[in-house]
């Protein structure tokens, strides 16, 4: 009886969610947030990935719907604490031809020592415009 019983709510629950994708409204609006896993990684045989980065992401979505079955879709987000670690196994100078570099990465033959890390942080702004 138990099972039965416990398919039937299932089931309706299952079916209660699937007749609400179709809207009764024209517009709706949103907020997204969720936790992100990032790394970075090169095609220099002399640099080595230094793990992934835990990160967060936030935005904001708004949807436009012009018929029953059709929308138009935009949105807002915004990432935080992306990026990663590379370590340098060799030293060199791995920017010979950029000038707005800082002086502490200029300053002699070799800018960069051997088994230096440098950590990115990077923060990211994406806008999206999609249909449905």
């Amino acid at each position: 009886m138990w099972k039965p019983t416990f398919l039937c709510i299932i089931f309706l629950c299952i079916y209660s969610v699937a007749s609400a994708q179709y809207p009764s409204y024209k517009y709706r609006f949103g907020l997204q947030c969720s936790p992100t896993i990032n790394w970075m990684s090169t095609n220099d045989k002399r640099i080595v990935s230094g793990g992934s980065k835990a990160g967060f992401r936030f935005g904001f979505i708004a949807e436009y719907y012009f018929s029953k079955s059709y929308s138009v879709t935009g949105g807002l987000g915004f990432f935080f604490n992306q990026g990663g670690t590379l370590k340098y196994n060799n030293a060199g100078n791995y920017w010979p031809n950029i000038t707005t570099l800082p002086d502490s990465l200029r300053l002699g033959a070799t800018p960069i020592a051997a088994g230096s890390t440098i950590n990115y942080h990077l923060n990211i702004l994406n806008c999206h415009l999609d249909s449905k």
